[in-house]
């Protein structure tokens, strides 16, 4: 995971002090795939966020309630993804301020889905937090995190043809 950037901890105030809240009620989504052979076990997601979180203490709240995992399933798709379903409801109904995550393409590997869940984050107030997410939210930043989704895309798509 890495270090959140200063403009990130402002943007996290702003979003506590608007909800008026201490602490921002955060949740943990982790995801894996079948064809997924690297060493990104759900266990080791769920690790790393705890970590990154607790490092964050001041400002991030996580219940044992509030850790996503879903085994097995594509990052493709959003449809039948229970467990994403289930955080996102929790984030409209404003029980969960901040998603965090071990990598973006565990959110998900398609471009126009990722930008369609972080639009609703924002819609609700909410925040992503993706520990591979280096790039600000400068013109080149955002190219950078759409490169880096764009690629997340073609390689699942790679792989599925490679499956087939």
């Amino acid at each position: 995971m890495r270090q959140l950037r200063e403009e990130e901890i402002k943007r996290l105030h702003e979003i506590a002090a608007k909800k008026g809240r201490l602490k921002l009620k955060s949740a943990i989504y982790c995801r894996k795939s079948t064809e997924d052979k690297t060493a990104t076990s759900l266990s080791t997601q769920e690790q790393n966020c705890r970590e990154f979180i607790l490092e964050y203490d001041s400002l991030l709240h996580l219940d044992d309630n509030h850790v996503f995992s879903e085994d097995n399933v594509s990052g493709m798709y959003i449809d039948n993804r229970d467990e994403l379903d289930r955080l996102m409801k929790l984030v409209k109904n404003g029980e969960i301020d901040v998603i965090v995550v071990a990598r973006s393409d565990r959110f998900s590997r398609d471009s126009a889905n990722m930008v369609l869940l972080l639009r609703m984050l924002e819609q609700n107030n909410a925040y992503f937090i993706a520990g591979d997410d280096l790039a600000d939210n400068s013109a080149a930043g955002i190219l950078i995190k759409q490169i880096m989704w764009a690629t997340n895309e073609l390689h699942a798509r790679n792989t599925a043809e490679n499956v087939m």
